[in-house]
């Protein structure tokens, strides 16, 4: 499914994901499950953090975890 992760995202969120992706030598042409799996512990990580955000009453702090992790709107 071709979603583009991390639409609302921070510049800092994306190091873990090219770190990972370079450490696996990935090129193109991408094997797009392969590629996509590098953005899951990050967006786990922010999911994580909205939650807890949530959890705490803090609903715009966690609204601001979810859109960092949300999908380009098709």
């Amino acid at each position: 499914m071709g979603v583009y992760p991390f639409m609302f995202a921070k510049y800092d969120d994306f190091l873990p994901v090219v770190d990972r992706l370079t450490k696996e030598g990935q090129k193109e042409p991408y094997d797009w499950d392969r590629y996509a799996e590098a953005f899951f512990p990050k967006a786990e990580e922010l999911v994580a953090e909205a939650e807890k955000a949530e959890q705490e009453g803090n609903k715009e702090k966690a609204s601001e975890f979810y859109l960092q992790v949300a999908p380009e709107p098709t």
